[in-house]
């Protein structure tokens, strides 16, 4: 609260997540936030705030690099992370089309033993986006970390989808070497669609996994796909959203579209003015 009253504060980047970014809620004054609206960036358990923040005061927050899992990359943050936070938060233009980064990583080298800072994480050929499902959307776009997001549930924090294009990414599991279980995604995913969740998107986009192989990954989409059934907007799977490296910066709450016709994700809409 004191980083948004303070004038001379122009952005708030968050550190990293935090498991329990939840406690901070009944602390905050969503007013002051409204009327102090300031670049404010986060990603994972971040996703808590930026939905209350979205809900509450209706400003455009980004779910985009931390402080010290992107900007502290040895020994440089990652180019396409960097363009693409650029790109969102400097530019009072739209992004525009989202093409896929050349190469990616998960790779995990030991901070407590330095040894992220004996060399680069290894990257490796990203293949692109995948869909999963085909079709055309468009609205404004919205979404986390699914695990994340799934704490608001049923509370006053929890914002409207209708129309909305969603994003969703999974994080490590409880072995942070591994990533989400596929039996805790495939629950999640089952509470949203409890809520009715799919009946009120547009679109879905779902961020490269963390740290799942092929056969995960394949299982992973299997999954999607059957807690989505009977339902015929688009899926687009593999984007540069979450826990792997690079990143984009996605503006919350701005218009985006989908057109796996064109293989186009893009973002429609500045969130800076």
């Amino acid at each position: 609260m004191n980083a948004f009253k303070d004038k001379e504060v122009k952005a708030i980047i968050c550190s990293i997540g935090g498991h329990t970014s939840n406690k901070i809620l009944e602390f905050l004054d969503f007013e002051e936030i409204k009327e102090n609206a300031k670049i404010f960036c986060g990603y994972s358990d971040i996703s808590v705030l930026h939905y209350a923040i979205h809900k509450k005061s209706g400003i455009v927050t980004f779910y985009g690099p931390a402080a010290m899992t992107q900007f502290g990359e040895y020994p440089e943050p990652l180019s396409y992370t960097l363009e693409y936070f650029e790109k969102a938060i400097s530019i009072a233009e739209p992004i525009g089309r989202v093409i896929p980064s050349s190469e990616w990583t998960d790779e995990i080298l030991d901070w407590d033993k330095k040894e992220d800072l004996a060399r680069p994480r290894k990257l490796i050929k990203n293949e692109g986006f995948e869909w999963l499902k085909e079709g055309k959307a468009e609205g404004e776009i919205l979404g986390g970390c699914l695990p994340s997001i799934a704490h608001l549930i049923g509370t006053e924090y929890w914002p409207d989808h209708n129309n909305k294009i969603l994003f969703l990414e999974t994080p490590e599991g409880q072995d942070f070497g591994k990533g989400l279980s596929l039996a805790e995604a495939d629950s999640l995913l089952a509470d949203l669609r409890i809520i009715k969740i799919f009946e009120k998107i547009k679109g879905l986009i779902i961020g490269r996994p963390f740290r799942y192989s092929e056969e995960e990954q394949q299982k992973f989409k299997e999954i999607i796909l059957e807690n989505t059934r009977g339902y015929d907007f688009p899926i687009l799977y593999g984007a540069d959203v979450g826990h792997t490296d690079p990143i984009i910066t996605i503006p919350l709450g701005v218009k985006a579209k989908l057109d796996s016709l064109n293989n186009l994700f893009s973002i429609e809409e500045a969130g800076v003015e």
